[in-house]
Order: C-alpha cells, then sequence, then structure tokens
C-alpha cells in the first residue's frame, strides 16, 4: 500500500470519526446549551459526573481548536465555574494545548495537502519568517480565529518545537485574563484594554526583532 493510499484512507476514516463525533455532540443536551451560551443549564447537568466534565470540557476545546464554533472564553468561563480559578485556569491552558497540537499534527502529517492552496501565500511566508514569535503574538492577540491559526501553522514549514513554544507562551497569557472574566474581575472593556496593552508591547518587540534580522542578514552578506 503507498503512502499516498495510506494517506486517502485516514482521511476517509477521520471524515468518518469526525461526522460521527458531530452526530454525537448534537445528541449531547449539553452541546446545545453551550452552544445557547446556557452555562447554568450545562452547569446544573454535569456537577454532580466530574469524569463527565472532564471528558466534554476536553472535548469542547478540541472543536474550538480544530473549527472555533465554541468562543474560547465560554468555555473557559465553564472551567472556571466548574473547577474554581486556578484548576479552572490550569484545565484551560492544558486542554486549550492539548486542542492546538492535535489539530496541528491533524493537519501537517494528514491534510496539508487539502489546506496548502487555500493559506494566502503572503500569510504563509510571514510564518515561516517569524516561528514561535507568529505563533506567540497571534495567541496574545486574537485577531484570527484559533483554528486558523493552527491550521495556517500546520500548513507552513514552522517546526513543531516553535509551534508548540508560541502556543504554551502565549495560551497561557491569553487564557489567564480570560479566566478572570467569570470572577468578574475583568470586563470586557477592561479585556479589550488589556489586548490593546498587549499589542503595544508585542509591536516594538516585533520591529525589534525584525531590525534584528535585516542587520544579520547584511553582516552574513557582508563576510560573504
Amino acid at each position: 500500500m503507498t503512502i499516498v493510499n495510506r494517506k486517502n484512507i485516514f482521511r476517509t476514516l477521520l471524515l468518518l470519526a469526525t461526522a460521527y463525533i458531530i452526530y454525537i455532540l448534537l445528541q449531547f443536551e449539553g452541546f446545545s446549551l453551550l452552544l445557547d451560551g446556557d452555562i447554568e443549564g450545562l452547569r446544573a447537568m454535569m456537577e454532580d459526573n466530574l469524569l463527565a466534565t472532564i471528558f466534554f470540557t476536553l472535548l469542547f476545546m478540541v472543536i474550538q481548536n480544530a473549527v472555533s464554533v465554541i468562543p474560547l472564553v465560554l468555555i473557559v468561563t465553564i472551567n472556571v465555574l466548574f473547577f474554581g480559578f486556578a484548576y479552572g485556569y490550569v484545565w484551560s491552558f492544558i486542554t486549550s494545548v492539548i486542542g492546538c497540537i492535535i489539530t496541528f499534527l491533524v493537519v501537517r502529517f494528514w491534510l496539508q495537502d487539502f489546506f496548502m492552496d487555500k493559506l494566502n501565500e503572503t500569510i504563509r511566508k510571514k510564518i515561516e519568517e517569524n516561528g514561535t514569535f507568529f505563533v506567540f503574538i497571534s495567541r496574545i492577540v486574537p485577531v484570527a480565529p484559533t483554528s486558523l491559526i493552527n491550521i495556517a501553522s500546520a500548513v507552513s514549514t514552522v517546526s513543531f518545537k516553535q509551534y508548540l513554544n508560541g502556543t504554551l507562551f502565549g495560551n497561557m497569557i491569553y487564557i489567564f485574563f480570560l479566566s478572570l472574566i467569570p470572577l468578574g474581575l475583568m470586563s470586557a472593556e477592561v479585556e479589550k484594554f488589556v489586548l490593546i496593552l498587549i499589542a503595544i508591547i508585542a509591536i516594538p518587540l516585533f520591529l525589534y526583532r525584525k531590525k534584528l534580522r535585516i542587520a544579520k542578514v547584511k553582516a552574513k552578506a557582508t563576510n560573504e
């Protein structure tokens, strides 16, 4: 069996598995409550079943990182309300990284050809030029859906290590701020202010990094 045939078989199995998961979710009352934003209803339904809560919050986060149909702040809010601030933050961070890794690996090894033609060449080059820094900034300043960042990184030549480092540090910061919202410590207006502040800090870092890279290229050209 050739590698191409194996990929085609896996893609078919992946599609069937995805369709089955979607079917299961549509039958699950909690998913409907989640999409409706009925956190209290979801909490009342799952608060006596810890294993079910852990499983479905993990599944929700994986889906969010793959297709972003569920707002990240909603999942983080659920985790904080269910597990408390500290455990909710840690669980949100861990599951977000798991979701990112799963999406990245699936696209990188089995769906890269499918998405290759759909990714803007300019964006792909920017990702490849900046690596970890691009992923990190994309995490803390969410100008694009999480799923798009994951897929674009997987389609590019960014290494898994670069992607993972950017994701770890970026999600650690951004999810911390999201975890403050259900505690009433951070309103939507304050969140916007924090994101703007992060951008103000990040942009000079980006320009400084770009300046160093240009200087490095010039020095290399001079030595040659």
